[in-house]
């Protein structure tokens, strides 16, 4: 088969796989490890897939750009309840806690809002807080400051000093993007400040996230994997890409 040819199918197994190993790939097409780099290293110029250590990952589904919130709401609804009922578990009497502003956490607080928990919440996004005010048990802080246009997250000056004045047990966070180098990703660098603070001002961080989360991208660090305490996901994510994540030590709970 001619590299050209080659490089045709490769690209499309890659694609309809989401993450595949070099060994695999290596039986599949019948050659070498070293040719196999090499025809990863044309592709990954051309940017068509991403280079991991032992494998690639598809670009073909990746987000490139923050898909509007109107949008994210209905998108892997079901897989996101999940998630948020699973986290619910981590939350316990007498706690503070921290809600970053996604759609997944705003699952969450909807089953906080049908619980009898006496915790505090804190939490920058305004739906959460219009969610949880008028829980009986619930005492609730809502940060303030700049709301960002076309969603419900303050941002900015005002923000920011107030999340350096809070401090809660237990964080649990939205995500845009998860990457095996470098972590927790961010689209927006006017939320990424705050994303900081939240995880400097709280004891235990919880990520959650729907599984197309491991095959975005997104160009700002919010921390590394390291930093994460557990990562609540859907069952759908693909064993090749836990196995990638798992190898930097990051905890993964599927549901």
């Amino acid at each position: 088969m001619k590299p050209s040819d080659r490089s045709k199918e490769l690209l499309a197994y890659i694609d309809k796989a989401g993450y595949v190993s070099l060994s695999q790939l290596c039986g599949e097409f019948h050659v070498s490890s070293a040719t196999m780099r090499r025809d990863l290293t044309r592709l990954s110029e051309r940017g068509l897939v991403t280079r991991l250590h032992g494998g690639v990952k598809s670009k073909a589904d990746q987000q490139q750009e923050e898909p509007p919130y109107a949008e994210r709401i209905n998108m892997q609804v079901e897989e996101k309840r999940r998630i948020a009922h699973r986290a619910l578990l981590e939350i316990h009497d007498g706690d503070s806690i921290i809600l970053d502003s996604s759609t997944t956490v705003v699952e969450l607080a909807k089953c906080l809002a049908q619980s009898s928990l006496y915790i505090t919440v804190i939490t920058n996004d305004m739906e959460i807080a219009y969610i949880l005010a008028p829980h009986p048990t619930i005492e609730l802080i809502c940060v303030g400051g700049y709301i960002r246009k076309g969603y419900y997250t303050s941002i900015g000056f005002f923000a920011e000093n107030l999340w350096k004045e809070l401090h809660a047990d237990k964080l649990f966070m939205g995500v845009d993007a998860v990457d095996a180098r470098y972590g927790m990703m961010n689209y927006r660098i006017e939320e990424l400040s705050c994303k900081k603070l939240m995880l400097q001002q709280s004891n235990r961080h919880f990520v959650l996230c729907d599984h197309t989360k491991f095959s975005s991208t997104a160009v700002l660090q919010i921390c590394p994997a390291s930093a994460v305490d557990l990562l609540i996901t859907g069952v759908e994510l693909q064993q090749p890409l836990e196995q990638v994540m798992a190898a930097t030590g990051l905890k993964i709970l599927k549901v």
